[in-house]
Protein backbone atom coordinates (compact mmCIF):
# COMPACT_ATOMS: atom_id res chain seq x y z
CA UNK A 1 0.00 0.00 0.00
CA UNK A 2 2.87 2.39 0.91
CA UNK A 3 4.36 2.06 -2.39
CA UNK A 4 1.33 2.88 -4.06
CA UNK A 5 0.82 5.66 -2.58
CA UNK A 6 4.59 6.53 -3.03
CA UNK A 7 3.70 6.28 -6.85
CA UNK A 8 0.59 8.32 -6.73
CA UNK A 9 2.76 11.22 -4.89
CA UNK A 10 5.55 11.02 -7.12
CA UNK A 11 2.95 11.39 -10.40
CA UNK A 12 1.38 14.54 -8.75
CA UNK A 13 4.94 16.09 -8.88
CA UNK A 14 4.83 15.95 -12.26
CA UNK A 15 1.55 17.78 -12.86
CA UNK A 16 2.35 20.95 -13.52
CA UNK A 17 5.12 19.94 -16.35
CA UNK A 18 2.23 17.74 -17.72
CA UNK A 19 0.62 21.33 -17.89
CA UNK A 20 3.29 22.97 -19.95
CA UNK A 21 3.23 20.68 -22.75
CA UNK A 22 -0.78 20.69 -22.53
CA UNK A 23 -0.48 23.92 -24.21
CA UNK A 24 -1.01 24.55 -27.73
CA UNK A 25 -0.08 28.56 -27.23
CA UNK A 26 3.46 27.32 -26.06
CA UNK A 27 3.85 24.85 -28.65
CA UNK A 28 3.48 27.45 -30.89
CA UNK A 29 6.08 29.80 -28.90
CA UNK A 30 8.37 28.11 -27.63
CA UNK A 31 8.40 24.54 -28.72
CA UNK A 32 12.15 23.83 -27.71
CA UNK A 33 11.14 24.53 -24.37
CA UNK A 34 7.86 22.00 -24.68
CA UNK A 35 10.05 19.15 -25.97
CA UNK A 36 12.40 19.50 -23.45
CA UNK A 37 9.95 18.92 -20.83
CA UNK A 38 7.91 16.53 -23.09
CA UNK A 39 11.27 14.30 -23.05
CA UNK A 40 11.84 14.82 -19.48
CA UNK A 41 8.25 13.69 -18.60
CA UNK A 42 8.78 10.57 -20.70
CA UNK A 43 12.15 9.73 -19.19
CA UNK A 44 10.26 10.10 -15.63
CA UNK A 45 7.49 8.49 -16.62
CA UNK A 46 9.74 5.48 -17.60
CA UNK A 47 11.67 5.30 -14.40
CA UNK A 48 8.72 5.57 -12.27
CA UNK A 49 7.29 1.83 -14.03
CA UNK A 50 10.61 0.74 -14.25
CA UNK A 51 10.64 1.63 -10.38
CA UNK A 52 7.50 -0.39 -9.45
CA UNK A 53 8.09 -3.20 -11.57
CA UNK A 54 12.22 -3.67 -10.17
CA UNK A 55 12.47 -1.30 -6.98
CA UNK A 56 9.15 -0.61 -5.35
CA UNK A 57 10.89 -0.48 -2.20
CA UNK A 58 12.93 2.63 -3.04
CA UNK A 59 9.59 4.88 -4.28
CA UNK A 60 8.93 5.83 -0.61
CA UNK A 61 12.43 6.62 -0.70
CA UNK A 62 11.83 8.62 -3.65
CA UNK A 63 8.44 10.53 -2.01
CA UNK A 64 9.96 12.43 0.42
CA UNK A 65 11.78 14.54 -1.58
CA UNK A 66 8.60 14.87 -3.98
CA UNK A 67 6.30 15.83 -1.46
CA UNK A 68 9.21 18.17 -0.04
CA UNK A 69 9.59 20.14 -2.98
CA UNK A 70 5.88 20.27 -3.78
CA UNK A 71 4.85 21.66 -0.46
CA UNK A 72 8.17 24.09 -1.22
CA UNK A 73 6.43 25.30 -4.48
CA UNK A 74 2.98 25.42 -3.04
CA UNK A 75 4.05 27.15 0.09
CA UNK A 76 5.99 29.68 -2.75
CA UNK A 77 3.09 30.14 -5.19
CA UNK A 78 0.66 31.48 -2.38
CA UNK A 79 -0.44 35.17 -2.70
CA UNK A 80 0.75 36.10 0.58
CA UNK A 81 4.61 34.82 0.00
CA UNK A 82 6.83 37.48 0.80
CA UNK A 83 4.25 40.29 1.59
CA UNK A 84 5.85 40.97 5.31
CA UNK A 85 9.36 41.23 3.49
CA UNK A 86 7.97 43.82 1.14
CA UNK A 87 7.23 41.95 -1.89
CA UNK A 88 3.66 42.71 -3.71
CA UNK A 89 0.80 40.30 -3.50
CA UNK A 90 0.31 37.57 -5.96
CA UNK A 91 0.96 34.57 -6.89
CA UNK A 92 4.02 32.58 -8.27
CA UNK A 93 2.83 29.39 -8.97
CA UNK A 94 3.47 27.79 -12.65
CA UNK A 95 0.17 28.07 -13.53
CA UNK A 96 -0.44 31.39 -12.98
CA UNK A 97 2.39 31.87 -15.35
CA UNK A 98 0.29 29.70 -18.19
CA UNK A 99 -2.50 31.45 -17.13
CA UNK A 100 -1.21 34.81 -18.78
CA UNK A 101 -0.54 33.21 -21.84
CA UNK A 102 -3.51 31.89 -22.68
CA UNK A 103 -5.59 34.09 -20.71
CA UNK A 104 -5.77 37.61 -22.49
CA UNK A 105 -7.73 39.06 -19.19
CA UNK A 106 -5.11 37.88 -17.04
CA UNK A 107 -3.30 41.17 -15.95
CA UNK A 108 -7.11 42.48 -15.73
CA UNK A 109 -8.06 40.22 -13.16
CA UNK A 110 -5.07 40.59 -10.89
CA UNK A 111 -4.92 43.89 -10.85
CA UNK A 112 -8.37 43.84 -9.36
CA UNK A 113 -7.74 41.18 -7.32
CA UNK A 114 -4.09 42.08 -5.66
CA UNK A 115 -4.20 46.17 -6.59
CA UNK A 116 -2.19 47.30 -9.45
CA UNK A 117 1.40 46.17 -8.47
CA UNK A 118 1.33 42.35 -7.84
CA UNK A 119 3.91 39.48 -8.42
CA UNK A 120 3.51 36.40 -10.83
CA UNK A 121 6.19 34.17 -12.19
CA UNK A 122 7.15 34.44 -16.11
CA UNK A 123 7.19 30.89 -16.35
CA UNK A 124 10.54 30.35 -13.60
CA UNK A 125 11.52 34.16 -13.73
CA UNK A 126 9.81 35.99 -10.21
CA UNK A 127 8.18 39.14 -11.86
CA UNK A 128 6.56 42.50 -10.78
CA UNK A 129 3.60 43.85 -12.91
CA UNK A 130 2.46 47.75 -12.53
CA UNK A 131 -0.61 48.10 -14.48
CA UNK A 132 -1.13 51.81 -12.74
CA UNK A 133 1.18 53.70 -16.07
CA UNK A 134 1.79 56.82 -13.62
CA UNK A 135 3.23 54.77 -11.31
CA UNK A 136 5.34 52.48 -13.64
CA UNK A 137 6.42 55.93 -15.05
CA UNK A 138 7.39 57.11 -12.18
CA UNK A 139 9.40 53.92 -11.29
CA UNK A 140 10.97 53.83 -14.87
CA UNK A 141 12.15 57.62 -14.15
CA UNK A 142 13.59 57.21 -10.67
CA UNK A 143 15.24 53.86 -10.66
CA UNK A 144 16.00 52.92 -14.40
CA UNK A 145 19.58 51.88 -13.55
CA UNK A 146 17.90 48.49 -11.45
CA UNK A 147 15.79 47.49 -14.10
CA UNK A 148 16.82 45.42 -17.52
CA UNK A 149 14.06 43.59 -19.34
CA UNK A 150 13.94 39.69 -19.97
CA UNK A 151 16.28 39.21 -23.12
CA UNK A 152 14.16 37.09 -25.36
CA UNK A 153 15.97 33.89 -27.72
CA UNK A 154 16.66 36.11 -30.57
CA UNK A 155 18.26 38.78 -29.21
CA UNK A 156 21.54 36.70 -28.80
CA UNK A 157 22.08 36.82 -32.99
CA UNK A 158 22.13 40.55 -32.80
CA UNK A 159 25.68 42.07 -32.42
CA UNK A 160 24.76 45.00 -30.11
CA UNK A 161 21.47 43.28 -29.09
CA UNK A 162 17.53 44.07 -30.36
CA UNK A 163 16.86 48.08 -29.16
CA UNK A 164 14.76 46.71 -26.36
CA UNK A 165 17.53 45.13 -24.37
CA UNK A 166 20.64 47.05 -25.51
CA UNK A 167 23.08 48.58 -23.18
CA UNK A 168 21.84 52.06 -22.25
CA UNK A 169 24.74 53.77 -24.78
CA UNK A 170 23.72 51.96 -27.35
CA UNK A 171 20.05 52.52 -26.60
CA UNK A 172 20.26 56.38 -26.85
CA UNK A 173 22.28 56.20 -30.28
CA UNK A 174 19.97 54.03 -32.02
CA UNK A 175 16.54 54.77 -30.63
CA UNK A 176 17.12 58.17 -32.27
CA UNK A 177 17.73 56.69 -35.60
CA UNK A 178 14.34 54.20 -35.23
CA UNK A 179 12.39 57.04 -34.29
CA UNK A 180 13.41 59.27 -37.84
CA UNK A 181 11.91 55.69 -39.42
CA UNK A 182 8.25 56.08 -38.40
CA UNK A 183 8.26 60.25 -38.26
CA UNK A 184 5.01 61.48 -40.27
CA UNK A 185 6.41 62.44 -43.55
CA UNK A 186 7.87 58.98 -43.97
CA UNK A 187 4.55 57.23 -42.72
CA UNK A 188 2.47 60.13 -45.80
CA UNK A 189 4.55 59.03 -48.33
CA UNK A 190 3.42 55.74 -48.60
CA UNK A 191 0.19 56.10 -46.82
CA UNK A 192 -1.86 54.72 -49.84
CA UNK A 193 0.80 51.63 -49.72
CA UNK A 194 -0.22 51.14 -46.27
CA UNK A 195 -4.13 51.71 -46.72
CA UNK A 196 -4.29 49.00 -49.35
CA UNK A 197 -1.80 47.03 -47.61
CA UNK A 198 -4.02 46.81 -44.64
CA UNK A 199 -7.52 46.42 -46.64
CA UNK A 200 -6.23 43.44 -48.34
CA UNK A 201 -5.12 41.54 -45.83
CA UNK A 202 -8.27 42.47 -43.49
CA UNK A 203 -10.38 41.20 -46.76
CA UNK A 204 -8.36 38.28 -46.72
CA UNK A 205 -8.43 37.43 -42.96
CA UNK A 206 -12.17 38.35 -42.95
CA UNK A 207 -13.02 35.79 -45.86
CA UNK A 208 -11.33 33.01 -44.06
CA UNK A 209 -13.03 33.55 -40.90
CA UNK A 210 -16.45 33.73 -43.36
CA UNK A 211 -14.99 29.98 -44.45
CA UNK A 212 -14.86 28.75 -40.61
CA UNK A 213 -15.57 28.80 -36.94
CA UNK A 214 -13.19 31.64 -36.71
CA UNK A 215 -9.32 32.53 -37.41
CA UNK A 216 -6.31 33.47 -35.69
CA UNK A 217 -5.04 36.98 -36.88
CA UNK A 218 -1.04 36.50 -36.25
CA UNK A 219 -0.56 34.53 -39.97
CA UNK A 220 -2.75 38.20 -41.89
CA UNK A 221 -1.08 40.06 -39.57
CA UNK A 222 2.03 39.00 -40.49
CA UNK A 223 1.84 39.52 -44.32
CA UNK A 224 0.46 42.80 -43.42
CA UNK A 225 3.60 43.49 -41.32
CA UNK A 226 5.64 42.11 -44.42
CA UNK A 227 3.91 44.70 -46.68
CA UNK A 228 4.74 47.84 -44.15
CA UNK A 229 7.77 47.55 -42.31
CA UNK A 230 9.70 46.40 -44.61
CA UNK A 231 9.01 49.67 -47.14
CA UNK A 232 8.81 52.27 -44.12
CA UNK A 233 12.39 50.57 -42.42
CA UNK A 234 14.06 49.81 -46.27
CA UNK A 235 12.17 51.79 -48.62
CA UNK A 236 11.18 48.17 -50.10
CA UNK A 237 7.97 48.03 -51.88
CA UNK A 238 5.88 44.34 -51.63
CA UNK A 239 6.64 43.43 -55.47
CA UNK A 240 10.02 44.17 -54.69
CA UNK A 241 12.38 41.19 -55.50
CA UNK A 242 14.48 42.07 -52.53
CA UNK A 243 11.70 41.91 -50.10
CA UNK A 244 10.88 38.29 -51.44
CA UNK A 245 14.56 37.64 -50.47
CA UNK A 246 13.83 39.25 -46.88
CA UNK A 247 11.00 37.27 -46.08
CA UNK A 248 12.98 34.33 -46.95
Amino acid sequence: MIEILSLAVLAAAAVPACRIVLQPVLWRHHATVCILVATALFIYAVALVMAWGWLPEMLPVAAVPAVAGTGLFWWRGRAGYGVKRGLPPGRLAMVDSLRSVVDHRYYLRQAARYGSVFKMSQFHRPTVCITDLALARDLIRSDEHKLRPPPLRFDRFIPRRYIRYMETEDHRHYREILKTIVRPEITNINRDLIRASCATWLARMADAACESSGVRPSHWMSGLCYDIFPVLFFGLKPESGALARLQS
